[in-house]
Order: structure tokens, then sequence, then C-alpha cells
């Protein structure tokens, strides 16, 4: 019998293991063939195609293809989850400020666990936390989860829900206010807490109202001076007021004549606003000034006649406000509306008055040049000054020729 050498059972013994290894592999790998470290022998190197990892045969560590790899891309992982603190305390039926967290990479979806209280909403895009919780709760804690088809992240926060077991507290912004008459107004008080009721002493002015919320809205009918109104907000904890004050105007500007007459020295137009505004004809409670042009302190334009195309360029310390309209003392004679020129084109539509005559110092072209006879701009009673018609509607109504200064004549006011 023949007897094998030691290096034939090597051999011999190295190919039978081969042939198991070759059945036991699967179909899904693949065989290759190697040159091994002995030159005397070869060796089948098996390798899995789906994890790309050397087999060992029968003992004989093999090393790994190196050629053989796999990468996937990390670009939009996501890195970084992080809100502003980690715990937070709301108040129920109040409004919270949104949570943006901080983040880093492309988010697919956002999730919570477990879900958000009552109230409260994650978007499932950005994972902003936002809205009004409705009910209290103790501490408790929340993972959300940031992720996308090659990443997730998470992070956690604690949210406490206190009762709002306080009395509201209201604040207006912009009083005092000053509403026009037969406009409307809706003025939204800033709040903090549940308000169930509201109230307001005095009665606010006809026209407006006030409802639980404290908002407050509608038209005012009549004019009044500013009056201060106290507003109450309530619920079952108790109550908290602020004060407002509301004054209503005329949808229009008045424009009358003063009863009184006075000489060219009116005591400049200081002196002659003080007269305007202690008249006994005044309608209103508002400031008025007295329409007498001066070469530098008002006038409503220099060089154009009617001041045609200078909106108001020229106008110096000037009486009338385009767009307005303007009435007499009665509060229905339309005398006219003020252009963007800042006159009253003419003829008027209505006369200023339906008597009289009074001081203007302006040419009957609405110009006020410098050289038109003003009474020392109105600090003499010497000279001359220009007057009106107050009677007529054409270029008389504000120049209809010269008077002496120490002529009394009365006084245009023109609400402010």
């Amino acid at each position: 019998m023949r007897i094998f050498s030691k290096a034939n059972l090597i051999i011999f013994y190295y190919c039978l293991c081969i042939v198991l290894n070759f059945f036991a592999c699967s179909g899904n790998e693949t065989t290759y063939e190697q040159p091994c470290s002995n030159d005397n022998l070869k060796k089948l190197i098996i390798l899995k195609a789906a994890t790309n990892d050397a087999s060992s045969m029968c003992g004989i560590a093999i090393e790994p293809q190196k050629n053989i790899t796999s990468s996937s891309s990390n670009q939009n992982s996501i890195s970084t989850l992080n809100y502003p603190k980690d715990s937070y305390v709301f108040i129920s039926g109040v409004q919270i400020d949104s949570l943006f967290p901080e983040t880093v990479g492309i988010i697919g979806k956002c999730n919570v666990t477990p879900s958000l209280p009552n109230g409260l909403i994650l978007n499932s895009q950005t994972c902003v936390i936002s809205g009004t919780p409705l009910n209290s709760q103790p501490a408790t804690n929340y993972k959300i989860t940031a992720s996308n088809t090659t990443s997730e992240i998470s992070t956690k926060l604690s949210i406490t829900i206190n009762s709002n077991n306080f009395p509201p507290t209201i604040s207006y912004s912009g009083s005092p206010f000053t509403f026009m008459q037969g406009n409307t107004y809706t003025i939204n008080p800033s709040s903090d807490g549940t308000i169930s009721s509201c109230s307001a002493l005095p009665l606010l002015p006809a026209g407006l109202s006030i409802n639980s919320s404290c908002l407050i809205s509608g038209t005012p009918a009549n004019i009044q001076t500013a009056t201060s109104y106290t507003i109450t907000a309530s619920n079952s904890y108790g109550n908290t007021s602020v004060n407002i004050s509301i004054a209503v105007i005329a949808s229009f500007k008045y424009i009358f004549l003063t009863t009184s007459s006075y000489n060219g020295n009116l005591g400049g137009l200081t002196g002659a606003d003080t007269k305007c505004n202690a008249d006994s004809a005044k309608p209103n409670f508002s400031t008025y000034k007295a329409m007498v042009g001066t070469s530098a302190g008002r006038k409503p334009c220099t060089t154009v006649s009617q001041c045609t195309g200078l909106n108001g360029s020229q106008a110096i310390g000037w009486v009338l406000q385009s767009g307005v309209q303007y009435r007499r003392a009665d509060g229905t004679t339309i005398i006219g509306t003020a252009n963007n020129d800042l006159i009253i084109p003419l003829p008027l539509t209505n006369s200023i008055s339906t008597s009289s005559e009074a001081w203007t110092g302006i040419d009957d072209d609405w110009r006020q040049t410098g050289i038109t006879p003003n009474c020392s701009n109105w600090g003499a009673a010497t000279g001359n000054g220009a007057k009106s018609d107050l009677t007529k509607k054409n270029s008389d109504a504000i120049n209809s020729g010269n008077s002496g200064c120490p002529t009394s004549r009365k006084l245009i006011c023109v609400e402010q």
C-alpha cells in the first residue's frame, strides 16, 4: 500500500475542505480564484457578494478584497435638533410663543411621543411647537424626533401647564385716542389670562361699544372732548382695570367768523390766533388759527397764482389742510375742500359768511408776495391791510381790496 507523503496529505485535506465549502455556499455567493502565499498551492476564496466579506477556508484566514467597497452620502443627515430651553412652563388658555428649534440637516418629518398637551401642535415638517394649551398638567417629558431617509435625531423637552388661576390683565396701544365722527374703528386690547367679561365706565361715546373680550368697536356719532374711561376685565379669579382716553372730532373742520372786530394791530400772528381761540363764536374745543397772511410767518404760496402745482412747497405756517372739507360754524354749510396746493379752489361752494368783512393779508389769487398789505405783519394800526368780503364766493372772498389799518374788522378763524 502506497503511503502519502505529508505534503500530499496537506493537499488532500485542503482540497476536501474546499469541496465541502463549495457545496455549502448559497446561490448568492460568487467564487473567485486568487494565488495563495504557498507557491505549491492555490486556494479558492469564496466571497459573499451581499456583504463583501472574505470567507475563511478550513482555518486558513483570507484577507478581504480591498477593491470591493460600498458607500452612502451623509450630506442630508440631521446632526442637530435643539430647542432654546430644556423645560417650559405655560399657562392654560394663554397662547405660547412658538418654539423654534435649532436644526442642522434636512428634516423630512417630525414626531413626538407622547402626544403634546391638548392645544399644542408640533409642525411635522419643521418641528416648531405652537398653539394654546387648554388644560393644566404637571411636568411631562416629551421626545421630539426629526428624521429623513438617511438619519434621525431626538431631543427631550419638559412641559408644565399651570392653571389660569389669576385675574386677567389688559392694555390698549394708542391711548389717548382721537376718533373722527362718522368713521368706523376697531381697537383690540393686549391681554394676559382668560377674560370672561368686560365693562367700561362711564359709557363709551354713542356709537362705540365694548364686547366681553374688551374689544372696542363702532362708529362714534357725536363729537366730544377727550374723556377718560375705565375698562375693567374680569374672570372667576378677580378683575383688573386700565384707563384710556377718547376724543371725537368732526369729519370736517370749521371756519368761523369772530364776533369781535379788531384794528390792524392784532399782536402779530400769535395775538390773532389767541383772539380766535377766545372768541365766543368758536364752535368746538379744537385749536384755531387766524387766516391772515404775513410775508414770512403765514402764507399758502408766493409766486404762482392759485398756488397751482406747488403741493404746499411754498407754504409757511398755513391754516388750510389738503383734502379737508371746511364748513361754517353751523356744521352743515360747506365752504369748500382744500386741494393739494392747500387752498380752497375758487369759486367757493358757499360764502364764508352772510355778512361782514375780515382782515386777510392775502392776494385775490391766494398769494402772499411779501408786498401784499398786512398792517406791518399785523403789528400796527397804521398803513393798509388786505381785506375780504365774506359774502362772496369768488376772489373777493379772500381779497376785496385794501383798508386802512385803524379800521376795525373781523377775523376768519380756521380749525386745525
